[in-house]
């Protein structure tokens, strides 16, 4: 008996919290060996995943004096409740060959509001930290593995077809391309924040290997933007007469300028971005959006364009065009369908098929419906609002602070991928990134408020 108590004690649960973060990149790297070498689609990492979900929920049912429990039960009976109607919902309406993956869909698409309420309550009760250090220990344990596979010449390519860029030992480079997106403000912070150098330096060069030589655009983009915001980070503090330059931070400041030019002219994926954006301009050029000829018009590929404009059906690499076909499937659709969702299997005029939009917001609307939606962004609203007011309380105290900037622009670029890119929301590898990032922002603000002699009674 005592060995089924351990688990849940409050000084085990910390325990076991830490060593799950950090086994995330193996989890990934068995999910993409077995896939790769053995062919098969579901991996022990997705039912690690999938127990780890468990013992979240288990947790808070079992220690009965966490804060806000009642609320987190009642929130995971309603998702419960959901699922099962969803899947009377497939199980009556689509064929018996759907049902596993849609089963499996909805654990996996499910994950992150589960572990968003059950992780931030036990890491608040048990005391964890989430810090700047975890962070980068994590994002550099997934940069390494893509560095060693990339100099060792054992790597996958990002882009098979092209064989181009390089995703390491992974699987999927939008996934992967969405976790560094997420965990490099992080990293930047820790550089600046470690006293010795040299351990903030190696894995920050690391991860702009991967970030420049893997050729997907997320990654770059998302650093580029976070440069900028820590630009404006260092001019608000300069402002407010902060001591922030001393010789070891300009040094550190002279490496992330070196190191971003270097890899800026010697890596391929800004030529990758820059032929993107060049092509988009140029088809512009030779049809009208929506209007005569537009229908004709093709990528480089050969891929019809969107009549939404060439531009558009580049830069969302085609996804919009898919996006109408679901949309008028979602037309036609049932109003059960509508409301509790049409799930991942689509019936268009050639058959099934389980192919989606890569827009997660879009994808997760036509899968789970209105009521479904509702529910799997209704924990994630509330807690960033929560985090927005905090800011805004203490304004000039949170917009100063590079950690509290990183994490809200980290929970930021992670919608923006999701909603261009996908792979984000509904990939549980990255989602639960964004679950790191939250709880590393609520521990911020109450820090700051702490330090301030304040109550953190957002939270």
């Amino acid at each position: 008996m005592n060995c089924l108590k351990a688990p849940f004690q409050e000084k085990n649960a910390g325990k076991i919290l830490t060593a799950y973060v950090l086994m995330q990149p193996v989890l990934d790297l068995l999910v993409s060996l077995m896939l790769n070498l053995l062919n098969v689609s579901v991996s022990i990492g997705v039912f690690i995943r999938a127990f780890f979900m468990l013992y979240t929920v288990l947790y808070i049912l079992v220690n009965r004096n966490m804060k806000y429990r009642k609320y987190a039960l009642l929130y995971f009976g309603v998702l419960i409740l959901y699922a099962a109607v969803f899947m009377i919902n497939i199980v009556t309406g689509k064929p018996s060959f759907t049902w596993f993956d849609e089963a499996k869909n909805v654990v996996k698409a499910f994950y992150f509001p589960v572990m968003l309420v059950g992780m931030t309550l036990i890491v608040l009760q048990c005391g964890v930290k989430i810090t700047d250090k975890l962070m980068t220990l994590l994002l550099f344990e997934y940069t390494a593995i893509i560095f060693v596979a990339t100099v060792t010449g054992t790597y996958y390519y990002s882009y098979i077809y092209e064989k181009r860029g390089t995703v390491g030992w992974f699987y999927a480079p939008n996934e992967i391309g969405a976790i560094i997106a997420i965990l490099l403000p992080f990293t930047l912070v820790y550089l600046f924040q470690e006293k010795k150098i040299y351990k903030g330096l190696i894995p920050f060069l690391i991860t702009m290997f991967s970030v420049f030589y893997m050729g997907t655009k997320v990654p770059v983009l998302a650093y580029a933007g976070y440069l900028l915001v820590g630009v404006v980070v260092i001019i608000i503090n300069l402002a407010r007469r902060k001591k922030i330059f001393n010789k070891a931070n300009v040094a550190r400041g002279v490496c992330v300028l070196l190191a971003t030019l270097f890899f800026l002219f010697t890596a391929p994926v800004c030529k990758n971005i820059v032929s993107v954006f060049t092509q988009a301009f140029h088809l512009e050029y030779m049809g009208t959006p929506g209007g005569e000829g537009s229908d004709d018009i093709k990528d480089s590929s050969g891929n019809k364009l969107s009549p939404t404009g060439p531009d558009a059906s580049i830069l969302l690499s085609n996804r919009d065009t898919f996006w109408e076909n679901v949309r008028i499937a979602h037309d036609e659709a049932s109003p059960m369908d509508k409301i509790v969702g049409m799930g991942h299997y689509m019936h268009f005029e050639s058959g099934y098929s389980n192919k989606t939009i890569e827009m997660d917001f879009m994808d997760l609307y036509y899968h789970y419906g209105v009521l479904g939606v509702v529910l799997y962004f209704a924990a994630f609203v509330g807690i960033f609002l929560a985090i927005l007011i905090a800011g805004l309380k203490k304004f000039t105290t949170f917009v100063s602070s590079f950690r509290y900037t990183a994490g809200f622009y980290a929970i930021l670029i992670s919608c923006g991928v999701a909603m261009l890119a996908g792979h984000v929301f509904t990939a549980p590898a990255v989602s639960f990134c964004i679950v790191l990032a939250v709880i590393y922002v609520i521990q911020v603000i109450k820090e700051k408020n702490k330090s301030l002699q304040e109550k953190a009674n957002v939270f």
